[in-house]
């Protein structure tokens, strides 16, 4: 059964800071992962930006609460290719592409694009990309069981794990996955928004829910 926590606010990842809190907090190493040290965690305030036009696939945006909107969209235009890894669940195949790592101010952003490889029907990720914990209760409960902040960040340099930026009450600032649905050979990108590494941090390990880990991945700055 999923945990539960403090009600959450929902904050769009694709966005600018107006307002930046950072904390940090000790944490148990992961395992294999050069045993980070520390977790880093920051708190924003954002402003929403429009969401990427879509390409014909299947799809809807979850909702989100407070000033934001859905990270997640319908690819519309090729992305950059940093890395690459297939998965499985049940009987749907797709693969996982991370487009981007890149920091702007005190905020590094990931998107990550997932494609649907069957040669027919759909798949509807639904909670595939979550952390699993449930992070809001009452009319929360659902928007935060399925969002995209299973998504963390790796620095191997400095020995620290990165966890998804929340907002004041707590609900990620990444991408919704409620209600999408990808069509087969179709991509849908999604986004998450993380504390910036220090500046001599060149490229971090990215960790999916249910996709094998991506070592190395560059950082653009």
């Amino acid at each position: 059964m999923l945990a539960s926590r403090s009600a959450r606010s929902w904050l769009v990842a694709t966005a600018a800071a107006s307002a930046v809190l950072l904390s940090a907090g000790c944490s148990p190493g992961s395992k294999g992962i050069a045993a980070p040290s520390a977790t880093e965690t920051v708190t924003v305030t954002v402003t929403a930006s429009p969401a990427p036009a879509a390409d014909g696939a299947a799809g809807r945006p979850g909702t989100g609460n407070d000033t934001a909107t859905s990270g997640a969209s319908v690819a519309a235009a090729p992305l950059p290719v940093l890395a690459q890894a297939t998965s499985a669940d049940n009987q749907n195949t797709y693969r996982v592409t991370v487009n981007r790592l890149s920091v702007s101010g005190q905020l590094l952003q990931l998107t990550f694009s997932v494609t649907d490889t069957k040669a027919d029907g759909f798949w509807i990720p639904g909670g595939a990309f979550n952390n699993g914990i449930r992070d809001a209760d009452g009319p929360l409960a659902s928007t935060d069981s399925e969002t995209a902040d299973g998504a963390t960040l790796i620095d191997t340099k400095n020995a620290k794990r990165y966890l998804v930026a929340r907002g004041p009450s707590g609900l990620c600032a990444c991408s919704s996955t409620s209600g999408v649905v990808i069509g087969a050979g179709k991509t849908v990108s999604f986004t998450a928004t993380f504390k910036a590494p220090p500046a001599d941090v060149t490229a971090m390990t990215v960790m999916i829910p249910k996709v094998p880990t991506f070592a190395n991945v560059p950082v653009q700055r």
